[in-house]
């Protein structure tokens, strides 16, 4: 990888004991769309503070045309550039220190759901996505089979070696940044069963559930019940 530019998108292998230790798991979800706004991964919602018709009632010299053109603008991944218009993932950047046993959140990056699946490789191989992430990881950086195969063999090797290790979650770089108060900050929460957020977690998690011998499926249905009077 000698003389190679700094890639556009990481595989970011988080240690298993890490699992659902993030930001989104300590924060509220008001919180959490604040940050997403914040960090270009999703629009301001209008509320009747923020809506144009309204703010043109009561004050006529608005340029309405101007807040519609703010609404128009795409929103861009940071990782391949995509635009969309409906909203990204807001990946969180970690920094882990192997040493002191702390895992540091240093960043946000608004990513397209190719990239999020190409940064959480992982994920993408249980799930039958690892192709296709592979392919779309080696595009954006301009790799070659070669330098792809190296920075996963490099990857999974840094996450074989933080095996079984315990991470403290370190969120200060949010508070330091003015982003967020630490009273809105629960890291009591990270002892919560964790949350599913998107479609490929909702098949990660069922993959899981199906291979637990223990798992029980019940199907129930509801429709045409009456209800009796006592």
């Amino acid at each position: 990888m000698k003389n190679q530019k700094m890639p556009k998108l990481e595989v970011n292998l988080i240690p298993a004991s890490a699992w659902g230790q993030n930001v989104r798991a300590v924060v509220s979800e008001g919180s959490w769309y604040s940050l997403r706004v914040k960090f270009g991964a999703s629009k301001p919602a209008y509320s009747l503070a923020t809506d144009p018709v309204f703010l043109a009632i009561r004050n006529p010299n608005i340029n309405l045309d101007e807040y519609y053109r703010e609404e128009a603008k795409p929103l861009s991944c940071g990782g391949c550039g995509k635009t969309v218009t409906d909203g990204l993932h807001l990946h969180e950047k970690w920094v882990f220190d192997d040493e002191n046993l702390i895992q540091k959140l240093v960043g946000f990056m608004p990513v397209c759901e190719d990239c999020h699946n190409a940064i959480h490789m992982g994920r993408s191989n249980s799930v039958g996505l690892g192709e296709s992430a592979k392919e779309h990881l080696k595009k954006v950086n301009g790799w070659t089979v070669n330098h792809l195969n190296k920075h996963l063999e490099n990857a999974s090797s840094q996450w074989l070696q933080r095996m079984g290790l315990k991470y403290q979650l370190d969120l200060s770089w949010l508070v330091k940044e003015g982003l967020l108060s630490t009273k809105e900050i629960h890291l009591n929460w990270l002892n919560k069963p964790p949350r599913v957020y998107d479609r490929v977690g909702a098949i990660s998690w069922a993959k899981a559930r199906l291979e637990t011998p223990e798992t029980l499926i019940l199907d129930t249905e509801t429709t045409g019940l009456i209800e009796v009077a006592s």
